[in-house]
Formats: structure tokens, sequence, C-alpha cells
């Protein structure tokens, strides 16, 4: 599945909307998630999940509020087609916090990308 690249680009070369795979722009999405304090969404609380990554205990590899939390802002935005299974704290750089999510798609695939938030 294609859908439009977020943030939206428009090419270079032919002046339209760039497109890009759905998992690549669901994962840009929950960037934008994880930067944005839940106060900069009063319409959608669900979306701002800065405060929630931020609480993210270190002692613990899983992160099921993490988890829990982009399930809710998938199901807020009618994200049908995909969940979020485990969510890993991945000790990085300093000052660098890595998670290593899974991504349950429809028809029982599951991909593993890495988010840096």
């Amino acid at each position: 599945m294609e859908t439009l690249a977020l943030p939206l680009r428009v090419d270079k070369d032919t002046g339209r909307l760039v497109r890009e795979d759905a998992v690549t722009a669901l994962l840009s999405v929950m960037r934008a998630m994880a930067a944005s304090p839940a106060s900069s969404w009063a319409h959608a609380p669900w979306f701002g999940l800065q405060e929630v990554f931020e609480r993210a205990n270190v002692e613990r590899e899983d992160q099921h509020d993490i988890q829990a939390a982009l399930n809710r802002g998938l199901e807020g935005l009618g994200v049908d087609w995909a969940r979020v299974g485990p969510v890993r704290l991945v000790r990085g750089a300093p000052g660098e916090r890595r998670f290593e999510l899974t991504l349950e798609l429809a028809g029982g695939r599951a991909v593993h990308r890495s988010l840096v938030a």
C-alpha cells in the first residue's frame, strides 16, 4: 500500500506529492507523536505522546505504556491495518532514546522498526 510521504513533499522533477510505503508513513506519524506534547493537541490528546516517551522506564526493556499509547493513537487516527506489538528501549549513544518496535500488520505480517524519540 502506498500513501503520501510525511512530511508532505513535492517531487522536484514531477511536481507531484511524494509517495512512500504505508509503514514508512506510519513511522513518520509516530515520530511526530513522540515529539509532540499532549497539550499541543487539544482536540486529540492521544496524539501528543512526548510525555509518555519521556517517562519510559530505562530500567525495563519492555515499554508497555508506550505500546498502549501508540495503539490508542492509531485507533484515534482510524488506522485499522496496523497495531503496535512489543516496544523495547535499546541503549544507544548517550542522550539518545531509541525504541525498537514491532508493527503487526493486517494479513499477519510483522515488521520491526526503530524509532528515536
